[in-house]
């Protein structure tokens, strides 16, 4: 990624400054947009019965981004699994019906929960995993908007510059420190002034 920016020290530490306003809040709300890809993915990825679980799937606001949670009963067996040990009847009888299961066979269905456990079905850990890169954009998306809301220009006017966020593939990134590309080869030649942060910006680790 590659930030490319007109200006001088002093517009560049403008925009560092903007970008340091900006970025709280702004990933505030991409994690909350974030939630919101979240929830679609589970839901998409919940295995059905009653269709309950699929139906319960719920993401609420906090201070600091948002909570992704399941309201039925049932949730974190299905995605957790249970291990051996013994079962209500009741809830296995109910699922026999749904099924068309014949009562019979609820003894043998008992004895293999009660030594095997419930295997674990993960629809929100595989939804997470499935959606990190669109939950990534969502943040990034919410930052570039706070950024053009506070003047992406990020250079003087009279020079016209602009600033952008982009890598060679044209996609948008966030998340890094940004130096310029040369400055230290700049610095140790004894350059100085606005030439430093003339040109590409690109991110060091």
């Amino acid at each position: 990624m590659t930030i490319q920016m007109r200006g001088s020290m002093d517009d560049f530490n403008a925009f560092l400054s903007r970008f340091q306003n900006a970025a709280p809040a702004a990933v505030v709300r991409g994690l909350r947009d974030g939630a919101n890809i979240l929830v679609g993915k589970a839901v998409e990825l919940t295995p059905v019965d009653q269709s309950q679980m699929k139906g319960s799937w719920r993401n609420f606001p906090t201070s600091n981004g948002a909570i992704v949670t399941n309201l039925a009963q049932h949730a974190a067996f299905v995605e957790r699994g249970r291990g051996p040990g013994p079962v209500p009847s009741g809830p296995i009888l109910a699922w026999m019906g749904r099924h068309g299961i014949p009562e019979d066979a609820l003894f043998a269905i008992m004895r293999k929960l009660a030594r095997s456990g419930y295997e674990a079905k993960w629809p929100l850990k595989n939804a997470i995993i499935a959606s990190k890169a669109a939950m990534g954009k969502a943040i990034l998306r919410s930052l570039r908007d706070a950024l053009k809301g506070g003047g992406s220009g990020g250079a003087n006017a009279g020079d016209g510059g602009k600033t952008s966020m982009t890598d060679e593939a044209g996609n948008t990134k966030a998340g890094h420190v940004w130096v310029k590309k040369h400055m230290r080869e700049d610095h140790r030649k004894g350059m100085g002034g606005t030439r430093d942060v003339r040109g590409h910006w690109r991110k060091v680790r």
